[in-house]
């Protein structure tokens, strides 16, 4: 069954509509069917233009993408409806997202955004001309924000950092590597079994778990948990795996080797260019 069949769903959307209309003054999709129809909501879900909307939770969490914006976004809808809207943009450009946000909060709607958004896998995309708008509730009180358009181009993909052992904890490496790959242009996957997001970007369970082949792996792992996961990495692939001082144990080199691993032992931060200390800890 499609996930616009549920009631809830149904009701939410002809709120988002009719919220659409008020502060508009016109119809996001004219000649739709009626309320309650089905074919109403089967036109929303399967039309080309992306239509999304977030709820009020402090960290706002997507309840609608149609199949446009899941197919742009690379997610399921079950993945795409428990991602905060704000990892739909890279770390560097949230700020800036953050902004039109309160611009939409204060004004009820704009019809004029352009930005950058990046999918489950890192492929970038630039939306332009979008209309984003505040819904209302019966009561006049607010029930989130809407967003929908039908213009966006892909971008060149970025780079990708895969970071081993990062860190919730700002003293950390592996939590300053994720800021420092991230302020260089790379797309960030911390990877760490116990954390839901580091440095406001979603964390990844394990090597299997990431979204494809990065270009950089960065380790900061101690040496016999990083001597494990060698064969997975060699099965992985990356141009670079970076050996951060405290992982380049002689068993660790060796076996990197025989995998004919491309190895830098060094520091990663360093190598981009960055310290700790210009990282903000």
């Amino acid at each position: 069954m499609e996930p616009w069949h549920t009631d809830a769903v149904r009701s939410r959307l002809d709120l988002a509509l009719a919220s659409h209309r008020h502060w508009t003054g016109r119809d996001l999709v004219p000649g739709l069917p009626a309320a309650g129809s089905p074919g109403r909501y089967e036109t929303l879900w399967s039309m080309p233009r992306v239509l999304v909307s977030h709820g009020t939770e402090a960290d706002p969490v997507f309840w609608y993408g149609n199949r446009a914006a899941l197919e742009l976004w690379e997610l399921d809808w079950e993945a795409f409806t428990r991602t905060p809207s704000r990892y739909t943009a890279e770390a560097p450009v949230r700020e800036e997202r953050a902004r039109l946000l309160d611009r939409v909060t204060r004004s009820g709607f704009i019809d004029d955004y352009s930005g950058v958004r990046i999918s489950r896998t890192g492929k970038r995309f630039r939306i332009r001309q979008a209309v984003v708008w505040n819904l209302r509730d019966e009561r006049g009180m607010p029930a989130g924000q809407a967003a929908s358009f039908t213009d966006w181009e892909p971008l060149p993909t970025m780079k990708t950092a895969a970071i081993l052992g990062a860190s919730a904890d700002p003293a950390k490496f592996g939590h300053q590597a994720v800021l420092a790959y991230a302020r260089q242009g790379y797309t960030v996957w911390p990877v760490n079994p116990r954390e839901p997001a580091i440095a406001g970007l979603p964390a990844f369970r394990d090597l299997a778990s990431l979204p494809g082949r990065p270009t950089v792996i960065s380790a900061y792992l101690p040496p016999p948990v990083l001597l494990g996961l060698l064969p997975a990495i060699a099965a992985l692939g990356c141009d670079e795996l970076w050996l951060n001082p405290g992982t380049d144990s002689p068993e660790v080199v060796a076996e990197a080797e025989r995998l004919g691993l491309p190895m830098v032992r060094a520091c990663s931060i360093v190598g981009l260019g960055l310290s700790p200390s210009q990282l903000g800890t």
